[in-house]
């Protein structure tokens, strides 16, 4: 690192990643030192606002430009500002949520009793199965060696997903921790049982910038920071951890790329921000690989496909090979001073096997109006190049509204057919084509819904599968396939969709909510979504008659990127004139319909005429969260950054800060506060939920308005809380980053609630007294529901598929139909006094665990041996569909 230091003004290409977010010298300069979270933050937004202001309206593409800047930024700011230390610095996030979701599981295991349990039975997923544009991000693909409809897709916060019906339908495979993410699918071709994930993100954040290196620690490290090479023997039943790369940073790094040894499946190469590590013994150990130029960024990987001893690897500007199958790399000058390589952030690398000796790279960012740095190839396996074009910038959009943006460190990825060495296919922001080995291209997928052939923009992976040569795509709204001349979306079953904020039910009674990269998305009969506008939506709010005294449940608001829309004749944009800031929250009035409030970076605003007109209430922030009161409409909480602190306001009077007395029962004010839920019938009443890498910090209520705190944090892992909600009888529900929890009224412990439900972030729960049902959002997986915390039900009926550690009870008896597809810690346990029915359907895959018990609500359930002696059915391994998964 010490050489990025010596640059002043330029980023530091060579050694360390370059994120999405383009960020020129004088933010950089401006960012020297800043380990804080809050002081990134606060310089980047005014540096940009500040920089947004010098443009007029008619320069629409230089404010598109800084506007795009500034989403990807705060997007970050969201999630980042949920995970920092007690020095305001984000910590290592996957670590912290890693072992915290360890230690759950160890408790678990090693409790011999749950009695009673607080839920019947378990979560559902409740989409999106499917979407009519995109349903959320997928990043990488792998295929099976011989079977051509067996496909690996990896998301970046929803974990690793696998069909095995060429992508008609896709199922999660991997519960190690699906917030992990991936960004490198390896298959063993000669044991496709054997698979190897690469964890982390290898496309956002995490980028470290010259001279300010120390930004990827005190920004970007959220799900970005790689956790090193997971590997299952089962086909993704069981995961273990395997060896840590041999790195002398601090542990923080990207993964990248992950690419094995076609010839000899023990050897693998792993590409990351701080180096290529390789293995030779299938993870047992790594060892770096690029000596001697340790330390440096490497994108990509790739073998060459007639000698498995020549390897290709990129970086930002340099292109090496090895000869030695990947044990050590020389660089090729040709390719940075002939190839004019030298100014490029990211090089992606095309080979096939109709040519080995063929090497192209495509190369960003753009260099100016409609070019870029290049398209380059080689015909003698990477030892020279020639720049083949420039223009059009194959980066950019062109069908319809024209984009001329760049996007080259996020989304940038090459292949060339394996039967015509001269059709070639790249992606950025959207796809283009070149059927004559480069030299003249066509885009071939529109970036905006409305034009078409319509693509889901931001192109991440570009594959053939080797088996049947089928072309795929994975972008930001999920898996293509091209059967020419359109592409196919393969949505079904791959839910990877990051809710920020939803509603169970909108003007039309649908289901609808806030997504990063997919808008806001609503749910019509069967599953299916559509996006109801495009863009990250954040949060939305509808009249409805039970939430407002004279609601008409007619009008409809949602806020996205910094806008806030209203839907009544039309869309109308109601955005506050004077407000500063992405992703404002919304709340409404109980009293009155067209009372409604906006929270922004800058103030809290509101409007009493449905957001034609708004009044600032001063200067206090709601951008992270704010609630009305039902019992007292006079009266609004808020909490938001810049001054750290909770509010409340007499809407007629001003405002009171609560943080003292808060800090005085445990809070620190580095946290962000999460949620507020005021109780309905008494507003001084108040919890609160709170971010934070802090222990003993994380949910608090104050019972006379603030005055004092009580800290209700007891046993809840140190993670950060992003949601809460009371029920009827006192109990509140918090959602955290790895599951749900609940804790009864007067108890001094917290119950896991999660039982089904994968651990990702819970972002919003929301409760349906007249079904006894709890939904929630979570960030990453999509939508959920379950029957309230309740007593145990007579008679339970159990459909659908399950994996994961699931319990379900009843007085008397238990129908299921269900089936259990397996996944790390799959024990599936039914517990019923009289009666177990397993009914037609049910099936129980290979390497599942399945217990029966007749013990009743709140018996005695050994969950640690299959040699229980109560009166039971024990089926360690049931020899059911041992076919399901492909070998």
């Amino acid at each position: 690192m010490k050489a990025c230091l010596l640059f002043t003004v330029f980023i530091c290409v060579f050694f360390r990643g370059y994120s999405q977010i383009q960020a020129d010298a004088e933010l950089l300069r401006l960012l020297q030192n800043k380990t804080r979270f809050s002081e990134v933050k606060q310089i980047v937004n005014s540096y940009l606002y500040k920089k947004l202001a010098n443009y007029s309206d008619k320069d629409t593409l230089e404010k598109k430009q800084v506007l795009r800047q500034l989403k990807m930024w705060n997007r970050k700011f969201w999630i980042s500002e949920n995970y920092t230390d007690s020095k305001g610095e984000v910590v290592n996030v996957p670590e912290l949520i890693y072992q915290a979701y360890t230690q759950q599981k160890e408790e678990a295991s090693r409790s011999q009793t749950i009695s009673p349990l607080a839920q019947a039975q378990p979560w559902l997923l409740q989409g999106p199965y499917n979407s009519d544009n995109g349903i959320g991000r997928m990043d990488k693909l792998a295929f099976h060696p011989t079977d051509p409809n067996t496909i690996y897709a990896g998301a970046p916060y929803g974990g690793l997903f696998r069909t095995t019906d060429g992508g008609n339908n896709w199922f999660p495979i991997s519960s190690y921790l699906p917030s992990l993410g991936v960004s490198g699918i390896a298959i063993n071709p000669l044991n496709p049982l054997i698979v190897y994930v690469l964890s982390g993100d290898g496309n956002s954040g995490g980028g470290c910038f010259s001279p300010a290196p120390n930004v990827c620690l005190s920004f970007g490290q959220e799900v970005s920071t790689s956790l090193g090479v997971f590997k299952s023997i089962d086909g993704g039943i069981n995961w273990q951890r395997t060896a840590s790369f041999p790195t002398a940073t601090t542990g923080s790094y990207q993964g990248r790329d992950l690419i094995i040894d076609p010839s000899n499946p023990e050897t693998l190469l792993a590409a990351t921000s701080v180096g290529l590590f390789r293995t030779t013994n299938g993870g047992n150990t790594w060892v770096q690989a690029t000596t001697p130029f340790p330390d440096i960024n490497i994108w990509e990987a790739k073998f060459n496909p007639g000698n498995p001893n020549i390897v290709y690897t990129t970086g930002n500007s340099f292109f090496l090979t090895s000869f030695d199958n990947g044990a050590t790399f020389n660089t090729i000058p040709d390719a940075v001073t002939n190839g004019n390589l030298s100014t490029a952030t990211r090089i992606s690398i095309g080979v096939t096997p109709v040519n080995p000796n063929r090497v192209v790279l495509f190369a960003g960012p753009m260099t100016g109006s409609g070019s870029f740095t290049g398209f380059f190839s080689s015909n003698n396996s990477g030892q020279s190049f020639s720049r083949i074009t420039q223009t059009p910038n194959l980066f950019a959009s062109t069908i319809g509204n024209t984009v001329l943006t760049d996007q080259s460190s996020y989304n940038n990825c090459v292949t060339i057919s394996p039967v015509n060495e001269n059709q070639i296919i790249v992606g950025g922001l959207s796809i283009w084509v070149s059927q004559d080995g480069g030299n003249s291209w066509a885009q071939n997928t529109a970036y905006w819904p409305a034009d078409d052939p319509y693509v889901h923009p931001d192109v991440h992976s570009i594959n053939f599968n080797p088996v049947n040569n089928n072309l795929y795509c994975a972008t930001d709204g999920g898996v293509y396939l091209f059967t020419g001349p359109t592409w196919i979306p393969l949505f079904n079953g791959a839910t990877t969709s990051q809710f920020y904020h939803f509603e169970r039910e909108n003007d039309e009674g649908d289901i609808w909510g806030g997504t990063q990269d997919n808008g806001i998305l609503e749910q019509q009969s069967g599953g299916t979504y559509f996006i109801y506008r495009t863009g990250d939506g954040f949060d939305m709010m509808t009249d409805h008659s039970y939430l407002v005294a004279n609601g008409e449940a007619d009008d409809t608001y949602y806020s996205i990127n910094q806008r806030i829309f209203k839907d009544g004749l039309g869309t109308i944009d109601i955005t506050p004139p004077t407000s500063m800031g992405f992703f404002a929250n919304l709340a409404m009035s109980p009293d009155l319909e067209d009372k409604i409030y906006a929270g922004y970076s800058n103030a809290t605003y509101i409007s009493y005429d449905a957001g034609d007109t708004w009044t600032s209430l001063g200067n206090i922030p709601g951008n992270w969260s704010l609630s009305t009161c039902p019992s007292n409409t006079d009266i609004i909480y808020v909490a938001g950054a810049g001054v750290n602190k909770i509010s409340r306001r007499q809407v007629s009077g001003g405002w009171t800060d609560l943080t003292p007395s808060l800090i005085a029962a445990g809070y620190d004010n580095i946290q962000k506060i999460t949620d507020i839920e005021v109780h309905p019938n008494d507003h001084n009443i108040v919890y609160i939920s709170v971010g934070g890498a802090i222990s003993n910090a994380k949910v608090f209520r104050t019972l006379d308005g603030g005055a004092t705190w009580q800290n209700l944090s007891f046993n809840l892992p140190n993670v950060p809380i992003f949601s809460l909600k009371r029920d009827n009888n006192d109990g509140i529900y918090a959602g955290t980053s790895i599951g749900m929890y609940y804790k009864r009224s007067g108890a001094n412990v917290w119950e896991l609630f999660s039982n089904g439900l994968p651990p990702v972030p819970i972002t919003e729960i929301e409760l349906r007294s007249a079904d006894n049902q709890v939904w929630a959002s979570t960030y990453g997986r999509g939508i959920w529901f379950t029957t309230a915390y309740s007593s145990c039900v007579p008679n339970l009926n159990l459909t659908g598929t399950v994996s994961g550690n699931m319990y379900a009870e009843a007085s008397i008896s238990i129908n299921s139909n269900q089936s259990i597809l397996g996944g790390d810690g799959t024990f599936v346990r039914y517990n019923a006094v009289s009666q177990i029915r397993l009914t037609p359907g049910f099936k129980a895959n290979f390497g599942s665990k399945f217990k029966t018990f007749n013990t009743g609500c709140g018996g005695q359930v050994d969950l640690l041996r299959n040699n229980s002696k109560t009166d039971s059915i024990s089926i360690a391994n049931p020899p059911i569909k041992k076919n399901s998964i492909k070998n």
